[in-house]
């Protein structure tokens, strides 16, 4: 069930949507840098060339969500569900993002050979 409250303040650029129901919403292209989004439900949501920089989605739920085109850049991913999300890693933006090790494992299998993960040490980039 969609919260049209939630979607309102999430396409009106509110950063508190902690907890937030954002399900199947149409966030295509939001403004969600910084956003809290800890906890946030966006099972099937089109964040679609979204702007996710710095967002906090610790334990959101992602499953099915659309994330094509996205910039996660140092986005925290931490307990996030993933699951069947759509990712093209080839315009994707993932570039110091926060994931566990078990987020990577079940994402590696599928997107293995396009994953390539930066790391800035020292004011130099490494391809991990």
């Amino acid at each position: 069930m969609k919260t049209s409250k939630d979607i309102k303040r999430a396409k009106a650029g509110e950063k508190d949507l902690r907890e937030a129901n954002l399900r199947e919403a149409n966030l295509r292209g939001a403004d969600l840098r910084g956003a809290d989004l800890y906890g946030a439900n966006l099972h099937g949501a089109d964040l679609r060339e979204a702007d996710l920089r710095e967002a906090d989605l610790y334990g959101a739920n992602l499953r099915g969500a659309d994330l094509r085109e996205a910039n996660l850049r140092e986005a925290n991913l931490r307990g996030a569900n993933l699951d069947f999300a759509s990712i093209t890693l080839s315009c994707f933006t993932f570039s110091r993002a926060k994931i566990t090790k078990a987020q990577y494992k079940r994402l590696e299998d599928e997107l293995l050979s396009k994953l390539v993960i930066e790391e800035v040490e020292n004011g130099k980039e490494s391809l991990g």
